[in-house]
């Protein structure tokens, strides 16, 4: 959720007095933040208007607050749905950030196309309770190339 009546930086901190109690009284935890995640942001989106960020940009605002909880594990639902093929490559590299700090992802999708390349396992639920558990490595789930990342599938036409 972004709320357009609050700065960038604003909702960028939203929730995270549980983590930094001073987010909110000291200038110098939220200087840090954009120090730290200006390069990965951009510097100029700070200064923006919520309304006149792109797509990608409040993508990024959302997905780089729940990074900065630091969670356990992130429950996505549908994150794919309905974004173009570029829209989803970036969510899909936003993705790869959470698995790359260490923090387990969850993507309840309908389309499995969406969620297999990215997956070490799929778990099939049936009637509220797992049905079938298969591993990346048993299975091959990415294996399949109609599975691959979208960015990926694009690059692989592109070169040939």
């Amino acid at each position: 959720m972004i709320f357009e009546s609050m700065s960038y930086l604003d909702n960028l901190c939203f929730n995270m007095d549980h983590r930094f109690k001073k987010v909110w009284r000291s200038k110098g935890v939220q200087k840090s933040i954009v120090s730290e995640y200006g390069a990965l942001l951009g510097e100029d989106v700070f200064y923006k208007r919520i309304r006149d960020l792109t797509i990608k940009q409040k993508y990024d605002l959302v997905y780089t607050r729940i990074l900065l909880q630091n969670p356990g594990v992130v429950f996505c639902v549908q994150p794919f749905k309905k974004a173009d093929v570029s829209v989803r490559s970036h969510i899909w590299e936003l993705l790869e950030r959470f698995l790359q700090k260490g923090i387990a992802v969850v993507i309840l999708a309908v389309n499995l196309a969406d969620a297999l390349a990215l997956a070490d396992r799929l778990i099939r639920i049936k009637h509220g309770t797992v049905h079938e558990v298969y591993n990346k490595e048993e299975h091959n789930l990415s294996g399949d190339r109609s599975y691959a990342h979208p960015a990926r599938q694009m690059d692989a036409r592109h070169k040939s």
